[in-house]
């Protein structure tokens, strides 16, 4: 199996309210400045589409 590189967006705004689809980033624990969010709503959507179950 080749290797896969997924590429999603990073926020450090309203972190205050995290959504099921979302992973918290603690600066302490990620490098970051602040704490911050990455948002991941497109990955079930980019898995759908690589293994050919919707067209893209």
């Amino acid at each position: 199996m080749s290797p896969t590189t997924i590429i999603s967006p990073i926020s450090s705004q309203n972190i205050d309210f995290i959504y099921p689809f979302e992973i918290l980033l603690l600066r302490k624990d990620s490098g970051l400045i602040k704490d911050s969010k990455i948002n991941l709503a497109q990955i079930n959507e980019a898995i759908k589409i690589s293994l050919g179950i919707i067209d893209f």
